[in-house]
């Protein structure tokens, strides 16, 4: 799809363990997080952040669907502008 659409020169697609991937310092505009972390969204994330440049997205799959995906989502959302993921 990417191909067709002519965007595939802005995409890198990564695949892996997410909790082995080891990314540069605020490399990463968008990172998909897909259902597979599950209840440990809050370590992926924790991990995941630094490489995530300022003004970029951490897009997660099944929100709605994955308990624990939801969970986190829900504490980040109450901690608001002051989320911390220490």
């Amino acid at each position: 799809v990417a191909k067709t659409l002519g965007l595939s020169n802005y995409l890198n697609l990564t695949m892996g363990d997410a909790y082995d991937m080891q990314f540069d310092l605020e490399s990463i505009d968008l990172l998909w997080c897909d259902f597979g972390v599950g209840s440990r969204m809050k370590d992926f994330a924790k991990g995941a952040w630094k490489s995530i440049r300022p003004g970029g997205f951490l897009v997660c799959h099944s929100t709605l669907t994955n308990r624990g995906t939801r969970e986190w989502l829900e504490a980040v959302r109450r901690r608001g502008e002051k989320m911390s993921l220490e």
